[in-house]
């Protein structure tokens, strides 16, 4: 059963949109990821350094050890509140969600849409699936950052979320 040409255009441009969309979320939660990643460690080494210089000042220079020790408590505070660990694994996630989205509505533009063997109303059915999919995925998941979609688009910009067999091709 053949699929009408304008039927076919108009779901191969949403299918291109959600791609696109995907790429963004995908490149931009890495990219806050690595931010957070970037804070735990800013973070964390003090934390780290000045909790070992604190069990060593604490008999020979006590007044030391107690600056040492309120630093060390409010960097951990900092810490705890910012919970930067926490915040890098969820961007990774979502960026892994949004990188599988953007493959599947690669795979059903480049293959699916390609098939005579499916109706209109199966193909339809697949696109409003995978629209679902991105809706589910962008309610639930943690907000891009400004920064995060900024770099993002640089990223894509400089086509760095192109596979060389895609670009040889165009």
């Amino acid at each position: 059963m053949a699929i009408s040409s304008e039927l076919l255009r108009r779901l191969q441009a949403e299918a291109e949109r959600i791609e696109e969309d995907c790429t963004y979320n995908n490149f931009g939660h890495y990219e806050a990821a690595k931010r957070w990643e970037m804070i735990e460690h800013t973070v964390g080494l003090p934390i780290l350094i000045l909790s070992a210089a604190t069990a060593f000042t604490t008999f020979p220079l006590p007044a030391v050890a107690t600056g040492l020790t309120v630093a060390t408590f409010l960097l951990a505070l900092t810490s705890l509140y910012l919970r930067p660990a926490e915040k890098a694994a969820a961007h990774y996630r979502f960026g892994g969600k949004f990188k599988d989205l953007r493959a599947k509505a690669r795979r059903y533009r480049d293959i699916e849409l390609l098939r005579s063997d499916i109706s209109e109303d199966d193909l339809v059915k697949e696109l409003n699936d995978l629209l679902e999919d991105k809706r589910i995925l962008s309610e639930l998941g943690i907000p891009l950052p400004d920064f995060a979609y900024k770099r993002a688009k640089e990223m894509i910009r400089k086509h760095l979320a192109e596979y060389d067999r895609d670009r040889a091709v165009s």
